[in-house]
């Protein structure tokens, strides 16, 4: 699409209404609950940052009001659909109220006999598939996965499902390192375990690593463990303040890295997920922790730690 068309689309999509959703849950991650912890530091309402601030990664909820645009795709009022922060607009709020307006590209329908927990999974697998997609794997390849939450984990099942000869699971935390073995997984590790088998034999380091949500550290643990030559997918935003360039100049350099990130699905990886999630090849995965909107609401959230929130899904239900 050349410039002047997507300009001429971008602001189609501006002037035309936006679809309303009742949200019924929303992802908790773990720069949610830091904004909300400078929030109540400040004096603020934790209910009021909730509604003002740009919380929740995706939110799944049924439609009360369509446009045209979303009647012509077939979805209609009482319709059960995922959003993706990535397709919204940049001055979007926050997805932890309950009632959001998006456009209509924003609106992906959920089958109507799914379980929360089958529906929540949904945008955490269309991410994994677009992951996979930008790293273009080979059979012949190994890959290794970075950062073990429930997207990276949907991966992990995936590349093993698409013939990958050999794929490692990497991450600190010892349960998911289980869990990814279950799913396939051919070895587990610490990144410090995996950079040092990765630095000191090449047989071993990865041709292709994903590294989803990282922070500094698992960024440069994955950068010293991929191959010369090797691809790097940085998968959704840095859960830490990105690091300058410099720091990993010399790496990439010499090791020729090539760099892609990966943020939002496109059509087909929702509708692949749609059919994968239609069988049961990822239940292990099991339910998500689910916290309520209500009086105890803060309480529980500030419960919360960056393990338990990167490792599991954890989801806001919203009353009915």
């Amino acid at each position: 699409m050349t410039r002047d068309r997507m300009q001429s689309a971008n602001k189609r999509a501006e002037s035309a209404p936006e679809c309303r959703i009742a949200l019924e849950t929303s992802r908790i991650e773990p720069c949610d609950i830091a904004r909300l912890a400078r929030a109540r530091a400040a004096g603020a309402s934790v209910l009021e940052a909730l509604a003002t601030e740009p919380h929740g990664r995706f939110a799944i909820g049924r439609v009360e009001v369509a446009n045209d645009e979303l009647t012509a795709r077939g979805i209609a009022p009482g319709d059960r659909v995922a959003i993706h922060r990535a397709d919204l607009r940049p001055t979007a709020g926050s997805l932890w109220r309950a009632e959001v307006d998006v456009p209509a590209d924003a609106i992906h329908l959920v089958p109507a006999q799914w379980s929360r927990a089958r529906a929540a999974l949904l945008p955490e697998l269309a991410l994994a598939l677009r992951a996979l997609r930008a790293g273009a794997a080979t059979t012949s390849d190994r890959v290794a996965v970075f950062g073990l939450g429930p997207a990276a984990l949907c991966a992990v099942r995936m590349l093993k499902a698409k013939g990958i000869r050999t794929v490692v699971a990497v991450d600190a935390d010892e349960a998911s390192q289980r869990t990814a073995l279950v799913l396939g997984a051919d070895v587990a590790l610490a990144p410090v375990a995996f950079e040092h088998l990765a630095t000191a034999n090449a047989d071993q380091a990865a041709d292709r690593a994903i590294c989803f949500m990282p922070d500094n550290a698992l960024l440069a643990h994955a950068l010293r463990s991929t191959n010369h030559l090797g691809t790097l997918v940085v998968v959704s935003w840095m859960l830490s303040e990105p690091a300058v360039l410099p720091d990993y100049y010399r790496e990439m350099i010499i090791k020729e890295t090539t760099i892609v990130g990966a943020y939002r699905p496109a059509a087909k990886d929702w509708q692949e997920a749609v059919t994968i999630l239609s069988t049961s090849v990822l239940d292990v995965l099991g339910d998500p922790t689910e916290i309520a909107m209500d009086a105890a609401l803060e309480t529980r959230l500030l419960q919360l730690t960056d393990v338990s929130l990167t490792h599991a899904q954890a989801l806001i239900v919203f009353p009915k």
